[in-house]
């Protein structure tokens, strides 16, 4: 085939398509961030690769406060319920859950990454926790792609706790959280009040993770 034959607008059109993949976003197709290359076996960064935001305006938001992340976008955080309900602000990211990547909105609550209506039935709890004198609080919440390959990367050398595969975390999910149960009443409160708010403990092992699906 003779391609100096081509047209120079023909040319720009097949490598554009030459480049392009329409699996990359879709739900329940595996890509290639599902399994760990030997490149990936190395020190990887934390930093948020999965995320994206998809409202600009969110950037400028000032009310709430904001927190800054390394890759420059700025979310709100939403430590009250009425503040949730009243601003439309979040971001789109790529979750995970079994290997299978989806798009989801994410939120801050007490500064970390939380699926929103996972963040709104969690407000709710807190309040109601608050009111029996339990302090609740997030440890930990939603986790990149990156942020998992981390944690995956100091469990397999043995300098870090265990950690599932990247993909295959229940926080890649956004609906899971690991709560401040080692501080006092905050488990006894949970066991008792949490089913209530559609929050369940899914690890048996760990006393401190809890789901809302």
């Amino acid at each position: 085939m003779k391609l100096r034959h081509l047209s120079f607008p023909m040319v720009l059109i097949l490598a554009a398509c030459a480049g392009s993949s329409d699996d990359e976003d879709i739900p329940g197709v595996a890509t290639a961030d599902d399994s760990l290359t030997q490149s990936e076996m190395q020190m990887p960064s934390v930093a948020g690769d999965d995320m994206e935001t998809t409202d600009p305006s969110a950037i400028e938001v000032v009310d709430p406060e904001t927190t800054v992340d390394a890759d420059g976008l700025a979310i709100p955080n939403f430590d009250e319920i009425d503040q949730l309900e009243a601003h439309h602000h979040c971001h789109r990211v790529t979750g995970y859950r079994y290997g299978s990547p989806f798009k989801m909105c994410v939120v801050r609550v007490n500064g970390k990454l939380v699926q929103r209506g996972t963040a709104r039935a969690y407000l709710k709890m807190r309040h109601a926790a608050a009111q029996d004198g339990v302090s609740l609080y997030i440890v930990s919440g939603f986790r990149t792609m990156k942020e998992q390959r981390h944690l995956y990367w100091l469990y397999i050398h043995g300098q870090g706790n265990l950690a599932a595969k990247p993909g295959y975390s229940n926080h890649q999910s956004g609906h899971a959280l690991d709560l401040n149960t080692a501080s006092p009443g905050v488990y006894h409160w949970l066991s008792n009040h949490a089913a209530h708010f559609d929050f369940k403990r899914t690890v048996p092992s760990e006393a401190w993770h809890w789901e809302h699906w």
